[in-house]
């Protein structure tokens, strides 16, 4: 059903993003740690609550409890938002689309059992590397979301590989091979997200 999608980064990849992402020895760290801990080999990153916070999900995020849930108050312009942050990255609309759906289902207050957090679910030192400062601001984590999954599409040039690096970090993805990790939650996300992003592409041609 997914063959006939493209899979190159030019098919959701518009124009280079304006600025590229810190590539300083702390961001390469921070990478590396991070991949650690989705590997079970490092313990959880702590949670900054600086001038930063957030990173990818590895799973469709989990609603907070209702002990810590936050006021639910007007449902955000997603649309919007998700345009507006799709323009400023050179980003197809619709993969931003399929991205939240996916990660979150557009739950702006979802965590994720690994503690990744908002509504495309990003993780706290990820967060910490994009500058990201509050993790349930809609605009801010859908910005970061999307600046992260720009700098993705760059650097691995498939659309495939790209989500793999997402969801399991760009070291899983380099590790094995520049192939998509065979783990079956990653694989099940790839799968999940260019199906959403094919109907949503498809009913917009219609």
């Amino acid at each position: 059903m997914l063959a006939a999608l493209c899979l190159s980064a030019s098919c959701a990849l518009a124009r280079p993003a304006d600025t590229p992402l810190n590539k300083t020895p702390a961001w390469k760290d921070g990478l590396a740690r991070l991949n650690g801990y989705r590997q079970g080999d490092s313990p959880p990153p702590p949670l900054y609550v600086g001038p930063v916070s957030r990173s990818p999900s590895v799973r469709p995020g989990l609603p907070l409890s209702p002990a810590t849930s936050r006021p639910s108050g007007p449902r955000p312009d997603w649309r919007n938002i998700i345009r507006n942050a799709s323009l400023r990255h050179g980003l197809d609309e619709n993969l931003l689309t399929a991205v939240m759906q996916v990660e979150s289902n557009f739950n702006r207050y979802a965590v994720s059992h690994r503690g990744a957090r908002g509504a495309m679910q990003i993780m706290p030192e990820t967060g910490r590397l994009l500058g990201l400062r509050d993790f349930f601001d809609p605009v801010a984590n859908t910005d970061a979301g999307a600046r992260y999954l720009a700098e993705m599409l760059r650097t691995f040039k498939r659309l495939d590989l790209s989500l793999s690096a997402y969801n399991a970090g760009p070291g899983a993805v380099r590790q094995h091979g520049g192939q998509i990790p065979p783990y079956r939650e990653t694989r099940d996300y790839v799968f999940q997200v260019l199906a959403v992003y094919k109907r949503l592409r498809d009913q917009r041609v219609k």
